[in-house]
């Protein structure tokens, strides 16, 4: 993927809404702001109330303008953020007019994939925004923030840093004589190790607790005709969804549902 293109997509979700918001991410994109702004001189992350027209001189819609000069930006590279309204009609015009302006409709993912490439997120911070954007309870979303805002990275980092260390010590051990390095070294080579190793056990061992809390959990009801299934999935959903009845076989499709219980 060519990551020199100038690249747009709705930032918003779909649908009808009061406002969209449309990204906008390539380079040299100044002068593209500065056409719809319609001034010679704008200043960076300042909100432009616009009268957006095409090359007819035909009026899109009434929007807020805003430019991020690269590498001040999400992607890292200039990106445009236009606020419009959300009627699918005016979306679809404004996607049109950026086609005609050398622009193409960004893939999934590429805006945080430009991002990655330019140094602005790490693979665990990208991570943690496609859990966040997924989050469907409060503690998927503070799990995914953590991870998105580094907490993460910075626990990789420190292992990497630990890892460095202990491998300059062993090189150290196999180089020198014995007289020649501290007295201690075995013991803190062995201890730094230890502790690594424990740190990194500990979070293998939590790694179904986070992975249940971002994916959640599939619980299967199960068991004999007319022992009350429907009913308890009626009480644990708190409303009346599977039929309730003493004739055998009532429910004989699957009955699925998902509830946030705790998080």
């Amino acid at each position: 993927m060519n990551n020199n293109d100038t690249i747009f997509a709705l930032s918003s979700g779909h649908g009808k809404s009061g406002v969209a918001v449309i990204r906008i991410s390539g380079d040299g994109l100044d002068t593209f702001a500065k056409k719809i702004i319609k001034k010679s001189d704008i200043t960076p992350r300042h909100a432009y109330f616009v009268n957006l027209i095409d090359d007819e001189n035909e009026i899109i819609d009434q929007c807020v303008a805003i430019y991020f000069p690269g590498p001040n930006s999400f992607t890292g590279t200039d990106v445009i953020e236009i606020h419009s309204h959300g009627a699918p009609a005016v979306i679809n015009k404004i996607f049109d007019f950026l086609k005609t302006q050398n622009m193409r409709i960004a893939t999934p993912g590429e805006f945080s994939r430009r991002a990655f490439y330019n140094g602005k997120m790490d693979l665990s911070d990208v991570d943690g925004l496609a859990a966040l954007l997924d989050a469907e309870t409060d503690v998927q979303r503070k799990s995914a923030l953590r991870s998105m805002m580094g907490g993460d990275s910075e626990t990789y980092a420190k292992w990497r840093q630990d890892m460095i260390e202990i491998s300059a010590y062993a090189a150290a051990m196999l180089d020198y004589a014995p007289d020649d390095l501290p007295a201690n070294i075995y013991d803190r080579v062995i201890g730094k190790t230890k502790k690594l190793y424990d740190e990194i056990s500990s979070a293998l061992n939590k790694y179904g607790v986070a992975r249940a809390i971002r994916n959640g959990i599939n619980i299967v009801l199960v068991g004999e005709t007319n022992v009350g299934k429907s009913s308890l999935f009626n009480a644990i959903l708190g409303t009346t969804r599977a039929i309730v009845s003493d004739i055998p076989g009532t429910t004989r499709d699957v009955v699925s549902a998902s509830i946030d219980m705790g998080g």
